[in-house]
């Protein structure tokens, strides 16, 4: 064989490979993850994270605080577990207001003029960090399930891969 016959068997190879993956994987584009062929995450200027509907438009559906939050966010809406998304959102959108509130209620225990108002803002505070480890944990918890879900896909996809493969041979 040539060197030009295989390296066109090997772009063909390739090509077949990743329209296959192109339903399973994210990759980067620029600043952009483009993930299913489908959703876009965008980084703004403020530190947010950006989930867009389609790769072309920019109509959004949620900001996130993390990237790994708005990637599982794309993981359960692309398997149809919209339910587990939109919670997924909310908990972390609850944990953005709940670290605006720490902060507030940190300068106030800090800048309070007497000891009472102090002790008031503390408890606050303690009970915010409470709030936070709870919400954490719920999100984990979604977070978690994404990642799984993302595992079954890529299996699946080798496993066909490995049959489709082998019934080729035969």
């Amino acid at each position: 064989m040539d060197n030009n016959y295989k390296e066109k068997l090997k772009s063909l190879l390739k090509d077949e490979l990743i329209k296959g993956l192109r339903n399973i994987y994210i990759r980067h584009q620029n600043k952009d993850l483009l993930l299913f062929d489908k959703y876009r995450i965008r980084k703004t200027p403020e530190g947010y994270f950006r989930v867009h509907w389609s790769l072309e438009d920019d109509q959004d559906i949620n900001l996130f605080n993390t990237v790994k939050t708005a990637v599982s966010f794309v993981v359960l809406h692309n398997q149809g577990l919209r339910d587990q998304a939109k919670k997924l959102a909310m908990l972390d959108a609850k944990l953005d207001t709940v670290n605006l509130e720490i902060k507030i209620h940190d300068r106030m225990s800090k800048n309070g003029k007497d000891t009472d108002t102090k002790w008031i803002h503390l408890t606050k505070l303690q009970t915010d960090y409470l709030r936070k480890k709870q919400l954490i944990e719920d999100m984990n918890y979604y977070i978690n399930k994404s990642k799984s879900y993302q595992r079954d896909m890529y299996e699946s996809f080798l496993k066909a891969k490995r049959k489709d493969a082998k019934n080729t041979t035969r």
